[in-house]
């Protein structure tokens, strides 16, 4: 799937999101304010991680797995200015003309669904958004030996990638 349709599945599914309830007494608000408050979260103050159950078949837990890949220089869940731009556009697309500043908890819950189309596109062939160490040419040699030579960088044995598309074994946090 294209970083587009990504996103694309992310809209669709950030509008079937409901509504967190707003802060009692919450303040009108102008287009520009809310668009700026929305810049200025996706921007500056979005932190998050992710979280995936489980562990990989090679013994470790998915989270530990996507701490060394990190390390490795291979970091799939960076918030890439991509990334904080997808975000930003669903956020706008959901709240722009509410006329109320959106509550942190709404931004949250909204936003999570585009942070995980973009971090499930970034497993694709060509890594979607992020740039990623290259290969060592001991482990391309490998792989060709192996017959997998033609995967994306960080999808060896594809169990990773269907963690996170599993919609039950993952969740993004925000800190």
């Amino acid at each position: 799937m294209s970083l587009r349709g990504s996103l694309l599945a992310a809209v669709e599914a950030a509008r079937a999101i409901p509504d967190a309830p707003g802060r009692p007494g919450q303040q009108p608000a102008t287009r520009r304010q809310i668009e700026r408050r929305i810049y200025e979260w996706s921007r500056d103050e979005m932190r998050f991680r992710l979280v995936l159950d489980g562990q990989h078949p090679s013994g470790v837990t998915y989270g530990q797995l996507l701490e060394y890949l990190a390390d490795g220089g291979r970091d799939f869940t960076q918030p890439t200015t991509q990334l904080r731009q997808a975000v930003a556009l669903v956020l706008r697309q959901k709240f722009a003309a509410k006329g109320v500043l959106p509550t942190v908890e709404q931004l949250e819950r909204t936003a999570a669904p585009v942070i995980l189309a973009v971090i499930e596109r970034r497993f694709e062939s060509g890594n979607g958004d992020i740039r990623v160490e290259a290969r060592s040419p001991e482990y391309v040699k490998q792989l060709q030996r192996e017959g997998r030579a033609g995967q994306p960088v960080g999808v060896r044995t594809g169990a990773l990638r269907a963690r996170i598309s599993r919609a039950k074994a993952r969740e993004v946090v925000f800190e």
